[in-house]
């Protein structure tokens, strides 16, 4: 399925078409985007897209999958993040 995860109305026709075949019993979150940049030098504009891609596009297509997921009393949601994550020790 590809659709853009910026999108409320995208993701949810997404998840809709998802859900005609029977509750999703896996779920991978692996999208992400590379526009990052140190704090300082960062543009609001590059925040809020990876933001709205990592974060809200997680919550705009885990939370509707999950409900019926959880009916069957058994699924999977694995999130998988960017090495950028990582904290500097």
């Amino acid at each position: 399925h590809v659709f853009d995860l910026r999108s409320g109305e995208a993701c949810a026709a997404a998840c809709a078409r998802m859900l005609e075949a029977g509750p999703v019993q896996v779920i991978v979150n692996n999208a992400g985007v590379h526009d990052d940049a140190v704090l300082p030098g960062m543009r609001a504009e590059q925040w809020h897209k990876v933001i709205d891609i990592s974060l809200n596009g997680f919550f705009r297509v885990t939370q509707p999958l999950l409900l019926p997921m959880l009916r069957t009393r058994w699924g999977r949601v694995l999130n998988i993040s960017l090495v950028a994550a990582l904290g500097v020790d």
